[in-house]
């Protein structure tokens, strides 16, 4: 990874544009031109998941030829992510368990359904349609990421093996299949 430095670069930016555009949220009457400079900022989530989708080829790259590739992905992936997510799934529920008793206040709900907590736990808060943001503030960008994760080999391979039956034209047809598959979505 020595050859991809560039990286850490690139994450700084991206860690300086999510805070960025959410450090206005709870400042009133704050001028509408610099909420407009700051919104920008917003690109720091998606140059995260491009990021998260170069490593993730290179991730591929290393386990492709395994016994059980699935497997090491998936594998390396999910620890990379849930042991520190999985702390703020519970920090969250116990700062809920507080509320719910009247010891404190915060300024935002969250969620305590037992559903909810579980796909939490498990990363898969993206197919939790009502509460995917709401059991951890910013979960969704977890949740996101790691839908990603699940689907990433599928369609790594897919990508190979139409790319090399139609050389030419293969990425504007996949680019534009998945366009339209978003839109779908």
């Amino acid at each position: 990874m020595q050859q991809y430095r560039y990286l850490n670069f690139l994450k700084g930016l991206a860690i300086f544009g999510v805070i960025l555009v959410h450090s206005p949220q709870k400042i009133m009457g704050i001028n509408p031109n610099i909420l407009t400079a700051v919104h920008f900022g917003a690109f720091g989530c998606q140059l995260f998941f491009l990021i998260s989708g170069f490593l993730a080829v290179e991730s591929w790259k290393r386990v492709e030829n395994n016994e059980k590739p699935y497997l090491s992905f998936y594998r390396r992936r999910f620890l990379s992510i849930a042991p520190i997510y999985i702390i703020f799934v519970l920090l969250y529920q116990i700062l809920a368990y507080f509320v719910t008793l009247g010891y404190i206040t915060i300024p935002f709900s969250i969620c305590q359904e037992s559903m909810s907590v579980v796909l939490n736990m498990l990363l898969l808060q993206g197919f939790d349609f009502k509460n995917f943001n709401s059991v951890v503030p910013g979960g969704w960008f977890i949740g996101t990421i790691n839908l990603f994760f699940l689907l990433f080999p599928i369609l790594y391979i897919c990508h190979r093996r139409f790319v090399t039956k139609i050389k030419y034209i293969g990425p504007y047809v996949l680019t534009i299949f998945a366009l339209f598959l978003s839109f779908v979505v």
